[in-house]
């Protein structure tokens, strides 16, 4: 489960939902101190099995692509910016591939932002 919010033509992770697929991620990802291709609030996703998501995309087609059928595994594309003092292996494009759960799907949060107003 990842809470994805839609701003300025891009879909922004929110949140990692506790207990979900994608949290379990992070905590592997934590325990073999992996931490670039952690799932963090800011990243953006680029595609949904391979799917573009981004400009273009309508809130209601990417979360049909999120949600899917359960028990079945998905790719999520992400972007990451580099932030200030960050270490230059903490930005860019990165996969992760996740097991849809019906305890917790991921989830469009649609909001609008000073562009769309």
């Amino acid at each position: 489960g990842v809470v994805f919010t839609y701003m300025s033509g891009d879909f922004v992770v929110l949140k990692v939902l506790e207990g979900s697929s994608a949290a379990r991620h992070n905590a592997r990802g934590e325990r073999e101190r992996s931490f670039a291709h952690q799932i963090k609030v800011g990243d953006r996703l680029a595609a949904v099995d391979d799917a573009p998501c981004g400009p273009g995309s309508s809130v209601a087609q990417v979360q049909k692509q999120l949600i899917g059928v359960p028990a079945t595994k998905l790719t999520l594309a992400l972007t990451r910016a580099p932030l200030a003092g960050a270490e230059l292996s903490d930005a860019g494009r990165y996969s992760v591939e996740l097991q849809r759960d019906g305890s917790s799907v991921c989830v469009v949060a649609a909001m609008r932002d000073a562009h769309t107003a």
